[in-house]
């Protein structure tokens, strides 16, 4: 009986701890990928909204043009730009 006790409170322990790393991993990434995620759970969801591939567009180009403006900047200061 204690072995068991024992096994279930590792196992909560161990499912608590990955739970935190995956809300950790997710709170990484920048506003525009997640905006990309979600767009795209809503395109598995329904493949017919129009709405959800102009999200993904709308997310897509917000990431472009924050690549851009890194690698821009990235350039200036090598003075290559």
């Amino acid at each position: 009986m204690k072995r068991l006790v024992t096994v279930i409170t590792v196992l909560m322990g161990l499912g608590a701890a990955l739970a935190q790393n995956a809300a950790v991993s997710e709170s990484r990434l920048s506003p525009a990928q997640q905006a990309m995620e979600q767009a795209q759970k809503l395109i598995d969801k329904n493949a017919k909204d129009y709405e959800a591939y102009n999200a993904l567009a709308l997310a897509l180009a917000r990431r472009a043009r924050k690549l851009r403006w890194k690698t821009g900047r990235s350039l200036a200061a090598a003075g290559e730009a």
